[in-house]
C-alpha cells in the first residue's frame, strides 16, 4: 500500500488523511459493502464538515479508487473467458 493510504485487515478498510481545498485535514476511513454495489466513507473531522465539503470529498474518493472508469470492455473480456472470470463482471474487480 502506498503512502499516505494504510490498509486495515481487521476492518477491511483503506484510511488515509486528506487536506481539504479549505486547509482542513480529514481522516478517511474507506470500506466496500459486500452486500451491495458501493463503498461507506466514514470521515473523521474536528468539527462539521459543509455540504460543499462532502462533496469534495465524495469527487476525490471517486478519483482516488477510479470509480467513475468505464469497465464495460474488461467486464465483456471477462464473460468471454468464462469461469471464474464471470464473478468479476458483477463489479468486484473494484479496488474494494
Amino acid at each position: 500500500m502506498l503512502a499516505p493510504n494504510t490498509w486495515n485487515d481487521d476492518k477491511r478498510s483503506l484510511s488515509r488523511s486528506y487536506r481539504l481545498e479549505s486547509g482542513r485535514v480529514v481522516l478517511l476511513d474507506i470500506q466496500g459493502d459486500p452486500t451491495q454495489d458501493r463503498i461507506i466513507v466514514q470521515i473523521e473531522s474536528v468539527d462539521s464538515l459543509t455540504g460543499e465539503e462532502e462533496r469534495e470529498i465524495e469527487t476525490a474518493v471517486t478519483r482516488m479508487l477510479r470509480l467513475d472508469e468505464d469497465l464495460s470492455a474488461f467486464y465483456h473480456i471477462c464473460r468471454e473467458k468464462g469461469g471464474s472470470w464471470v464473478k468479476l463482471t458483477k463489479g468486484v474487480g473494484r479496488l474494494l
